[in-house]
């Protein structure tokens, strides 16, 4: 059940310590945006203001988007994640490390597909080349990190190549040549 909803002087002073205690927590490291999503949610399931810190609502997406402004959080990519931190945090050299892998994997990936890519290629068949390339080169990664490192990539590898719209489809058929087989009876 969602928590009824409270005067604003009262959420304004709840949600104030919400930013309090996240804001001492990023001014000693970063974090992975996975703790710092289950930190604000455990936070906010404690002032009552959600009713499942497992739960995501509009509601807490709005308050971490927010916070992570207000905070002044910097984001950056890495290989087996991504990292929110304060201005001033110095960051571990295990999240260093790992910022420089994703790095150097999308270089990797590049020059894979500068041998790979002679020509134009639809969208769909470039993020299926990336991913191929993750699976084959780095197993260890769960399929869903593979997935979204592979979307990752792509839209950042993209305009380096000729990418074009996959080809819309009426049912099994490319729009394009379906239109002009009608056309032609």
């Amino acid at each position: 059940m969602v928590p009824e909803p409270l005067d604003p002087k009262t959420l304004e002073q709840k949600l104030k310590k919400v930013k309090e205690e996240v804001s001492k927590i990023v001014s000693l490291r970063e974090l992975t945006s996975g703790e710092y999503i289950k930190i604000v949610c455990d936070l906010l399931a404690k002032e009552n203001l959600i009713d499942d810190s497992n739960k995501i609502s509009e509601f807490t997406i709005h308050v971490l988007s927010n916070l992570a402004t207000k905070l002044g959080l910097k984001r950056f990519q890495g290989f087996s994640s991504d990292y929110m931190y304060c201005k001033g945090v110095k960051l571990s050299e295990e999240t260093k490390e790992d910022i420089k892998k994703y790095a150097d994997v999308k270089k990797s990936i590049e020059a894979y597909l500068k041998i790979n890519v002679k020509d134009k290629i639809y969208e769909s068949e470039f993020y299926k080349l990336i991913e191929d390339y993750l699976a084959a080169n780095f197993p260890e990664i769960s399929e869903f990190r593979r997935k979204e490192l592979a979307a990752l990539y792509a839209i950042s590898l993209e305009k380096k190549f000729r990418v074009e719209p996959d080809p819309k489809k009426i049912g099994a058929y490319d729009a394009k040549t379906l239109e002009e087989v009608l056309d032609r009876l």
